[in-house]
């Protein structure tokens, strides 16, 4: 008995000595996140913009803490930022003809393409632009330049999907909860994050899973469909003041008549529901490898701590946010 608890205390010693050591390079990996954002002056150029940098890298550090992950991990965590950037630039501030420009520039993906867009978004477009340019000659020397096609038809897919949500809230427009899904399940941008998160990790991705995550299997409806509604449920509140489009509560509730309660109930079933069919094809990785079901997981594990309950804690920074920054990046383990 003595020799086991002596092992599992040195287990544990380990453990903390090899978080420590890790979140050393975490924590580096931040700092040169919010170093980046200052250079870059996004808070001064688009100051009606959420400035949630630490949060965006979080994101990224969920999807993997590995050491052997660090570029693709300082990549995502750029793309999360700005992906976030684009959200309020859709959702609060560019006007109805600003934005049906940006979006057919940024089909155009050329640094010269900004002809008619005021000053913010010529800011924006080229920002995003350059973060790709960044690392394209490191994709292309460890041959995946291929990837970096799919990320950006990605990011060209989610300003499309942004825009017809904004045309929903210009009509006043309330879809049946179908119709809702199939569109709001883009506009969380889960599958688009994911397919980021692949472009760094080395050979143990192919093509395959790029065009795995172009398909429309049930995991990935389960997937994206979970993170929309915790979304939606952590954020009801909050966007019903500030004027949103249609949310899911609000088509269910205008569909069938139920009440917020029993619509909020129901989309906690769906979710519970998706996470059952989530681990079911971890369980048994026949369509892809593990590792990358690993990232919808954690994706989705990171929904959960970000839209925990009814409080949306990267939107409205909290005290709960706050402790787990602190948890994961600030404070090592005392030995």
């Amino acid at each position: 008995m003595m020799m086991r608890i002596r092992y599992a205390e040195t287990l544990l010693a380990l453990a903390k000595l090899d978080f420590n050591s890790l979140q050393k390079l975490h924590q580096k990996e931040a700092c040169d996140l919010v170093r980046w954002a200052k250079d870059h002056e996004f808070t001064g150029n688009m100051p009606f913009a959420r400035d949630r940098i630490v949060e965006c890298y979080l994101w990224a550090l969920v999807a993997y803490y590995e050491p052997e992950f660090s570029f693709a991990r300082r990549f995502v965590a750029k793309i999360v930022a700005v992906i976030n950037l684009m959200d309020d630039m859709f959702d609060a501030y560019g006007t109805l003809e600003e934005l049906e420009l940006f979006t057919q520039a940024l089909e155009r993906w050329d640094m010269t393409a900004t002809d008619g867009l005021p000053e913010y978004m010529k800011f924006y477009y080229k920002a995003l632009l350059y973060i790709f340019d960044e690392i394209e000659e490191e994709v292309a020397r460890r041959g995946h330049s291929y990837r970096l096609d799919y990320a950006k038809q990605s990011i060209k897919d989610h300003a499309k999907v942004y825009l017809k949500e904004v045309k929903w809230f210009h009509q006043r427009y309330i879809p049946p909860i179908d119709e809702y899904v199939d569109l709001a399940s883009k506009t969380i941008g889960a599958i688009m994050i994911v397919m980021n998160t692949l472009v760094g990790m080395g050979d143990v991705v192919t093509e395959g899973e790029f065009k795995w995550l172009s398909s429309n299997t049930h995991v990935l409806q389960s997937y994206t469909a979970a993170c929309r509604f915790s979304d939606d449920i952590a954020g009801y509140k909050f966007e019903q003041e500030r004027g949103h489009v249609a949310l899911s509560i609000h088509c269910l509730v205008k569909q069938y008549g139920c009440t917020e309660q029993e619509a909020e109930a129901i989309l906690k079933r769906k979710i519970f529901d998706a996470w059952k069919d989530l681990n079911e094809a971890c369980l048994r990785p026949l369509a892809v490898p593990l590792t990358v079901l690993e990232r919808l997981l954690n994706w989705l594990r990171s929904a959960s701590v970000m839209y925990d309950g009814n409080a949306d804690n990267f939107t409205q920074v909290t005290d709960m946010m706050t402790e787990v920054v602190t948890a994961v990046l600030v404070n090592p383990f005392p030995l």
